[in-house]
């Protein structure tokens, strides 16, 4: 196994494309609609959002229901979850993965320029769900989220402080 592994890094490289190795030997066949997506080695945001629909209908199709869908509003990056149900595998949803999403996924979101921010807006996110947007809630401010992007990010930010200094939020750590 370290023979393989050790190999896999002489022949492959540190500063290698990832896409050679993401679209190599993994389990199923792709749909017509995955080809087209990865014909130019690129994934768009558009393209991304687009087939995980087909991969969530072709799992719910399945009776298989894919719940807490939430798209990163910085990164574009999908996370979501399977409900308690049929075994994934059993009724087929290893298929619908591989055959619609699991590729384009892992090239979009390792080839994106939204993939070098993911950890530190992951943080501040969380940061925003846990303290800031509870607080705000508490005290009648806009729980609209927000991001690193948002027009009014200052002034929310600004507000933020405000709370936390004036003792009546948690600021977080």
């Amino acid at each position: 196994m370290v023979l393989i592994v050790g190999f896999g890094l002489v022949f492959l490289g540190c500063g290698g494309s990832t896409r050679a190795v993401l679209l190599e030997d993994q389990p199923g066949e792709l749909s017509s609609e995955a080809v087209a997506v990865l014909a130019d080695g690129l994934v768009t945001a558009d393209e991304y959002r687009d087939q995980f629909d087909v991969f969530r209908a072709c799992a719910e199709s399945m009776g298989l229901a894919i719940v807490d869908v939430e798209i990163d509003p910085v990164t574009g990056f999908v996370a979501y979850g399977q409900a308690f149900g049929p075994d994934f595998a059993a009724v087929g949803g290893d298929g619908c993965y591989y055959a619609h999403w699991h590729r384009v996924s892992r090239v979009y979101e390792t080839e994106s320029p939204a993939a070098g921010f993911r950890d530190e807006r992951q943080e501040f996110d969380l940061h925003l769900r846990r303290f800031v947007l509870p607080c705000f809630e508490d005290h009648g401010y806009s729980t609209v989220p927000f991001g690193l992007d948002d027009p009014d990010f200052e002034a929310r930010m600004a507000d933020w402080h405000d709370l936390v200094q004036s003792g009546l939020c948690d600021p977080g750590s």
